[in-house]
């Protein structure tokens, strides 16, 4: 070979090898290397419990090295979307399902939520197996002068919702004398009587409509059941903090599991709930007028 020749391929080769370190380098070790995720979009600040919205956010690909557990992928975009930041996100940064408020547990003060006491003398009864982070409804129990002059309307309910409704009740009827006792302790520990009427009993069970009929019920048809405590006054609320009497936090005791709640570190005392101001005014309403509060979890 001729040696203009063999300089010739010398040269090829030391820039082929060149040009192909700098398209690995630019293109195909990011290609490689990378993968897509969601991030907060440039310029963009998501303050805490600010809700996330699409424009906000950004799919981009970035080194995996650069990702952690809890980063949000692509095909989890819909899923966050809605949920609340529970710091100060910046934008350009990765977006971590440990940023974000999934249950509803950070008061929202863009939704006028905070943290509310519930007086213990608000309460007619709860379960003793109530712990943090529990999602609660919370019944009205009627005071006695109210409920020798309540009845249900039924006015305009069909023939199908009220066959349920007496179904639901046969089931509670049996549901009921199983948990008597359970309920007996409960009113021994809050020093109140067990009503002696099985109607007034049966009025503070939890009598649920679905939210089709509640569609279908006019508004003095839905306060008519929730002040006969058929049927919830508030559903979904979460605890915040459930403590005994000394402010120390009830927790499962020995034994026990978060599904299975035999045993406790304590009697709960107090309960601070996350509540809108709409809905702690709507309570403390019926509060005032003698109702109490009979509270149930799922």
């Amino acid at each position: 070979m001729k040696p203009w020749m063999k300089i010739s391929a010398g040269l090829t080769l030391a820039l082929s090898v060149i040009g192909f370190i700098v398209i690995w380098d630019v293109k195909i070790k990011d290609e490689i290397d990378s993968v897509e995720v969601v991030v907060v979009r440039p310029g963009v600040e998501i303050l805490p419990n600010e809700p996330l919205s699409r424009d906000k956010l950004l799919v981009e690909k970035r080194r995996r090295t650069s990702i952690v557990e809890g980063t949000v992928l692509p095909n989890e975009l819909e899923n966050v979307l809605g949920t609340f930041a529970k710091h100060h996100l910046v934008g350009n940064s990765l977006l971590s399902k440990r940023s974000l408020d999934f249950e509803g547990l950070q008061p929202n003060p863009y939704l006028g939520e905070a943290i509310r006491p519930i007086p213990n003398d608000w309460i007619y009864a709860k379960p003793s197996t109530l712990r943090r982070n529990d999602k609660i409804s919370l019944y009205l129990f009627a005071p006695p002068e109210k409920i020798s002059g309540q009845s249900s309307d039924m006015t305009g309910v069909s023939p199908q919702q009220i066959e349920k409704l007496k179904e639901l009740e046969e089931k509670q009827k049996e549901e009921s004398a199983e948990f008597q006792e359970e309920r007996e302790n409960i009113a021994a520990e809050n020093k109140v009587e067990l009503p002696e009427s099985e109607d007034a009993e049966q009025r503070k069970r939890n009598t649920l409509l679905t939210e089709q009929e509640k569609d279908d019920l006019s508004e003095e048809q839905v306060f008519s059941y929730i002040e006969a405590g058929e049927i919830p006054i508030l559903v979904d609320i979460p605890i915040i903090y459930a403590k005994d009497g000394s402010g120390n936090e009830v927790l499962n005791g020995e034994n026990s599991s978060q599904e299975q709640r035999f045993t406790s570190t304590g009697t709960i005392s107090d309960l601070e709930l996350i509540l809108t101001e709409d809905e702690y005014r709507f309570l403390k309403e019926y509060i005032d007028q003698g109702y109490k509060l009979y509270i149930t979890y799922v």
